[in-house]
C-alpha cells in the first residue's frame, strides 16, 4: 500500500471507530477543522461540505459531496471513498452546522 493511501484509509477508519463508539468523541473531531466549504443548488439547500483536515502537507479533505477523503501533496493526489453510515453521519454534523446560520 502507498503512503498517502494509507494516510486515507486511517483518517477514515479513525472516524468510523469514534463514530461506532457512539460518544462526543466523533463530533468533536470536527470541532478543529481548519475550513469548511458548503455545497447547495441554486436554492440555497445543503447538498454536502468540503472539509479541510490538515493542510501544508499533505492537504486532506473530507468532502461529503463527492463521497470521498481526497490528499493533495505536490504531484501526488489519492481519493478514498467513505463508508456510506460515516458519509451520512459527517453530513449531518455539518448540514446541522449550515442550518444554524
Amino acid at each position: 500500500m502507498n503512503e498517502p493511501f494509507e494516510t486515507l484509509a486511517n483518517i477514515h477508519q479513525e472516524l468510523k471507530d469514534r463514530m461506532k463508539n457512539g460518544d462526543e468523541s466523533f463530533r468533536e473531531y470536527f470541532d478543529d477543522i481548519l475550513d469548511v466549504k458548503y455545497v447547495l443548488d441554486y436554492e440555497k439547500k445543503y447538498l454536502g461540505a468540503i472539509i479541510l483536515l490538515t493542510f501544508g502537507g499533505p492537504n486532506i479533505y473530507l468532502d461529503t459531496y463527492q463521497g470521498e477523503l481526497q490528499l493533495y501533496w505536490c504531484t501526488t493526489e489519492e481519493k478514498f471513498f467513505i463508508d456510506k453510515n460515516l458519509l451520512n453521519a459527517v453530513d449531518e454534523i455539518f448540514e446541522e452546522y449550515y442550518n444554524s446560520f
